[in-house]
């Protein structure tokens, strides 16, 4: 018979936090719906991936609310998932945001000299020096 001890297949880790960070942490989590270990095990996964980037691809929504006279921004993924980035957004702040989003547009498209709507950039290393 082999009495051999088992490998450990997990590490433990114990920190101390101020009390007020400890608390925000906790309700943090549990606004979230999940617990202190979980929350930390994410934390320690996401910081380990390093330069590995996730990709999903999806579409963004803005919904109106008429109940609420509000918006929300959503972002409906492929996979069907859908997820709530802002609620009870104003018609004011869509509205400046739209005109932000289009300014940066704008610096972008001058940026790339791009002059004509349809175009699109290209890497000047595609063209070679034929600009």
């Amino acid at each position: 018979m082999d009495s051999q001890t088992p490998v450990q297949k997990t590490k433990v880790f114990r920190v101390k936090v101020d009390v007020d960070k400890g608390k925000a942490f906790e309700d943090q989590c549990k606004n979230e719906g999940t617990n202190i270990n979980a929350k930390l095990k994410g934390l320690i996964d996401n910081s380990l991936g390093g330069q590995r980037r996730y990709f999903v691809s999806g579409k963004n929504e803005i919904r109106y609310n008429r109940f609420y006279n509000n918006f929300s921004w959503l972002v409906r993924l492929d996979s069907g998932k859908e997820i709530e980035i802002l609620s009870n957004l104003s018609d004011s702040f869509l509205k400046n945001l739209k005109g932000e989003i289009e300014q940066a547009l704008q610096q972008r498209n001058d940026w790339v000299h791009q002059t004509k709507s349809g175009s699109i950039s290209i890497p000047e290393r595609l063209i070679g020096g034929n600009k």
